[in-house]
């Protein structure tokens, strides 16, 4: 999808990546680490947000 913001945005997008690809560790995880890793990718966006407008 377009939104992505691709693997290397935020750990939380590696993650989901690995998961996409079948990579990384086996399995896809519970629920508590796919909340994690789009709070992750979330709040990696909102930060880049606000640093772009404070400069």
């Amino acid at each position: 999808m377009e939104e992505f913001r691709g693997a290397d945005f935020s750990d939380g997008d590696h993650w989901l990546t690995e998961r996409a690809r079948g990579s990384g560790r086996s399995g896809a995880g519970g629920a508590e680490a796919w909340i994690r890793a789009g709070h992750i990718a979330h709040m990696s966006y909102v930060v880049r947000q606000l640093m772009g407008m404070a400069g």
